[in-house]
């Protein structure tokens, strides 16, 4: 699995994708596995984003954007992120 979130791009440390830069990238996939260092999403059954969020998924998968992803029994929420944090945490350093 590649670094943690942030690359290196001529001596500057850059933030990696975010959201509008990953939509456009599922338009225009080539290149972007190698841009991402990492694509971590997570959401709940209840929560408010879930069908916006599945439709993501199934874009990235179309695309072959490579990605991890998990479904989780919760809403939108912070304890929710709070969990989610803790289980990608260990992935950022892995």
């Amino acid at each position: 699995m590649r670094s943690p979130r942030h690359q290196i791009s001529q001596g500057q440390q850059r933030p990696s994708f975010g959201f509008r830069e990953i939509l456009c990238s599922v338009q225009v996939p080539k290149g972007t596995n190698e841009k991402l260092n990492l694509l971590w999403i997570a959401f709940g059954k209840d929560d408010f984003l879930l069908e916006e969020n599945k439709k993501l998924i199934t874009s990235l998968k179309k695309s072959g954007i490579e990605h991890e992803w998990h479904l989780t029994e919760s809403g939108h929420s912070w304890p929710v992120w709070r969990d989610y944090l803790a289980k990608l945490a260990p992935v950022l350093f892995r």
